[in-house]
């Protein structure tokens, strides 16, 4: 700790930063620098650093409420100028500390919390993300961003569909190739029935094809497709926005956002592959390499935590509690206040894991408990996935634990 601390309380594009001291007679924070406005430039930190000339750089902390990543540039800034205590706080965490009675919510308040917290809670310095685990973690959410994008433009895909070719969104979720390279050349070409019945069975493998090789299931999907068209109850016309337009430019979209997803993809398990975390967590079965690339990107170590119950509240898959003397004491749902990117790829991993050992590929341990928890008639699926996803963490810890020690991946 610090013999001063510079509380900011940030906000998008500006912020109010205030120094305070501490009067160690009456144990209360004193203002040293009255909490005022900055600018998130160059110029506008500049000023606050002149207004501190005489101040030891080595005296002064810096501490602010995480607030999106409207804070990234500040700390940066503070980074560069030599400050080497910079700390970035859960807002929650001084809320619960800090707050009173009184509902008061005001910038100037604020920054007199954060000074409050600095000196009068014991917080931990938290660890510091290096540059290589902040470029994967960005990137693992910018493909969840992307994997999203294309879902919603997949139902759009579907919506116009029903309008425009019904029976081709069935046939091709029933063969589950309706979003893939032959049905998408398919929509942007020639989406309407009408314009399917003009065309040979030649012509729409070729068109199914495109540019690249005719693959043999599209003879198969042509006949079907002609006899749908013969059939086919539309609602827009031919040559309308939706056929012409709308669906044509959907198709496209989806296949731009699918080879964008497939590259980011590739370049996170390059920058994730050669971490311990990735190499313990692709020892389970049913765990591929791309959600280890993601839980790796998030996680990145367990290291950090001194025990499994940290890493599964880092989750926020440990459940809540309530207590009250001894009349109540019950468990109740997850807290769900860790990082819910993690929660995500937990579920997905161990959903994959329950799918692969149907078809005998799968964690078979893993599985049983899934089961054993399932047969319950109080335990819900999804109670049941949690209960496996806190199990997969336990063993994600052990094993990173034992691999660190011995060097040695040791599969129980």
């Amino acid at each position: 700790m610090k013999k001063y601390v510079l509380a900011i309380d940030i906000g998008k594009g500006t912020s109010k930063i205030g120094l305070y001291g501490l009067n160690t007679e009456n144990m209360r924070t004193i203002k040293i620098m009255k909490p005022r406005n900055f600018k998130h430039s160059i110029e506008g930190l500049d000023g606050i650093g002149k207004a501190l000339a005489g101040i030891p750089m080595d005296q002064i902390g810096v501490m602010m409420e995480s607030t999106y990543v409207y804070q990234m540039p500040v700390v940066e800034y503070f980074k560069r100028k030599g400050f080497d205590e910079i700390t970035v706080v859960n807002p929650l965490k001084i809320k619960r500390t800090c707050g009173d009675i009184q509902k008061v919510k005001t910038d100037m308040v604020d920054c007199d919390r954060i000074s409050a917290y600095y000196f009068f809670s014991q917080w931990k310095k938290p660890l510091t993300v290096s540059k290589e685990q902040r470029e994967a973690r960005e990137l693992s959410r910018y493909i969840d961003f992307l994997q999203k994008e294309a879902t919603r433009v997949g139902n759009k895909i579907r919506q116009n569909l029903s309008n425009v070719f019904p029976e081709l969104e069935r046939i091709g979720d029933s063969k589950g190739s309706l979003f893939k390279a032959g049905f998408l050349n398919l929509i942007e070409k020639t989406p309407h029935p009408l314009s399917i019945r003009k065309k040979t069975k030649a012509g729409i493998i070729s068109t199914m094809a495109g540019k690249g090789r005719r693959d043999s299931s599209y003879a198969e999907y042509a006949s079907l497709i002609i006899e749908a068209a013969k059939e086919s109850l539309f609602s827009a016309p031919e040559g309308g926005i939706e056929a012409s337009l709308i669906l044509p430019d959907l198709a496209r979209r989806l296949r731009e956002l699918s080879k964008q997803i497939e590259d980011a993809e590739d370049k996170l398990e390059s920058m994730t592959k050669e971490m311990p975390l990735f190499k313990v967590l692709q020892s389970f079965k049913g765990i591929g390499k791309g959600i280890a690339s993601h839980l790796t990107a998030e996680i990145w170590s367990t290291e950090q935590y001194a025990t499994p119950q940290k890493l599964i509240a880092s989750a926020g898959i440990n459940p809540s509690r309530s207590q009250s003397a001894a009349s109540i004491d019950r468990y109740g749902r997850i807290v769900k206040a860790g990082n819910r990117y993690i929660r995500h790829w937990l579920f997905t991993a161990v959903g994959c894991i329950l799918q692969q050992n149907g078809l005998g590929r799968g964690d078979k341990r893993l599985a049983e408990y899934y089961i054993k928890k399932h047969s319950s008639e109080r335990d819900h699926h999804y109670v049941a996935t949690i209960a496996c996803a806190n199990k997969l963490l336990r063993q994600v810890f052990y094993r990173s634990r034992d691999l660190a020690k011995t060097g040695q991946l040791i599969v129980k």
